[in-house]
Formats: C-alpha cells, sequence, structure tokens
C-alpha cells in the first residue's frame, strides 16, 4: 500500500520514456495551471528524515556502478534535489517531465553493473515521494533516436551520436525502464498510463489535463 506521505502535498504527475520521447513538449503544451521541475526552487527541498535516506541511498548505489565515473555522484545528487517537486507547495498540480524514474534511469543507464540491493535500497527510499501517476510516452526508439539526432541544443548525453548508434543504445536500455517501473509498482499504488508519443501532442495533453481533473 502507498506509504504515508506529506501533507499538502500536491497532486503530482510523473512523465516517463525514452529520450526524443517528447515528454518535455507534452509537458510545456499542458492548459491547465501547474508548476513543474524547471520552476520549483531547490528552497523547497524537505529537509527530514525521509531525504537523508534517499540522499545516503542514492549515493551508495552511485559507489557501486561499474566502471566506475565521478560524474555518477552528480546525478545521484540531482535525483535528491527532485524532490523538492514532491513535497508540500503552493499550487495544486505538479507536471514532472523528468522525475524520479527518469533520473532513477538516467543514474543507471551507463552501468555495466551495479549492486541490486542497493537498487532496491533506493527504490524503497523514494516510495515515498512518488507520483500520483506516472505517464508513459511510448515511441518506437528508431524515431526517440531521429528526433535526438535532429535536435539542437538537447542536454541528452545521445546527443552527440548519429541515429543508427542512439537507436542501438536505445533499444537496449528500454528494458531498465520496465525494470524500474515493476520496482516501484510493488513499493506503492502508483497509476501507470501509457500515451502514444507519435499521436498528436494537442490531444496528448488533453488527456493528461483530463487525468489531473478526474483524480
Amino acid at each position: 500500500m502507498r506509504p504515508v506521505r506529506p501533507n499538502g502535498r500536491p497532486l503530482v504527475i510523473e512523465l516517463a520514456g525514452l529520450p526524443g520521447a517528447g515528454k518535455t513538449s507534452l509537458t510545456d503544451r499542458v492548459s491547465l495551471p501547474h508548476r513543474g521541475r524547471r520552476d520549483i526552487s531547490v528552497l523547497n527541498l524537505p529537509l527530514r528524515r525521509e531525504t537523508w535516506r534517499v540522499s545516503r541511498a542514492a549515493l551508495m548505489l552511485a559507489l557501486t556502478i561499474r566502471p566506475w565515473k565521478p560524474g555518477y555522484l552528480l546525478r545521484a545528487i540531482k535525483l535528491v534535489l527532485a524532490l523538492r517537486s514532491y513535497g508540500p507547495l503552493d499550487h495544486d498540480l505538479v507536471i514532472m517531465d523528468q522525475g524520479l524514474v527518469q533520473k532513477t534511469w538516467s543514474l543507471l543507464i551507463e552501468s555495466e553493473s551495479y549492486n541490486e540491493c542497493r537498487l532496491e535500497d533506493l527504490v524503497d527510499a523514494l516510495s515515498p515521494f512518488i507520483a500520483d501517476h506516472l505517464v508513459w510516452i511510448g515511441v518506437p526508439h528508431t524515431l526517440a533516436a531521429q528526433r535526438i539526432a535532429g535536435r539542437t541544443g538537447g542536454n541528452s548525453r545521445f546527443d552527440d551520436q548519429d541515429a543508427e548508434t542512439i537507436g542501438q543504445r536505445l533499444e537496449t536500455l528500454e528494458g531498465v525502464y520496465g525494470k524500474l517501473i515493476s520496482m516501484f509498482r510493488k513499493k506503492v499504488e502508483m497509476s501507470v498510463i501509457s500515451l502514444d508519443g507519435e499521436a498528436d501532442l494537442k490531444a496528448n495533453a488533453s488527456l493528461i489535463e483530463a487525468l489531473a481533473k478526474q483524480t
């Protein structure tokens, strides 16, 4: 069952999907008043025992990733900082285009191995903060690769590669998402909704708006 969470937390909808699936574009098209990761100050980070538990679990997992890179520690810190969007806020709705599932995935995708028990610890520590709804934006990995290769000013670690190379990597990494979502759903009652990333952007935004209104 879902753990007891902080009082006053807004409804949180978290988008997930491959880089290039259109998560940010879709978030920007939702017309309902909402907040997201780009407009929530780090000063909103909840300083309590649960936050420190996430911090420890994220850093401990990062230290087990092989081959090890210092950048893993930065990604672990960014995961912790994302918690600022999942605590009490002065807004009724938060939509995250890069939330906890996405950032956990980002921490793992360059690894050849990591400690499975440490990952379990991190998922367990994140459970009190997990979104009310996870919206999966599904696109073929080939389309996602074409979008990444054709865009400018992107911030993905795939942006400097050609479409074929990106597509091959995404095909391999897509399974990590399924694993993480399954792990989170074993811990909390998180609804998972799938949207077609090839569908009309406005239509998909309307579906997210309807989800927010009916909850």
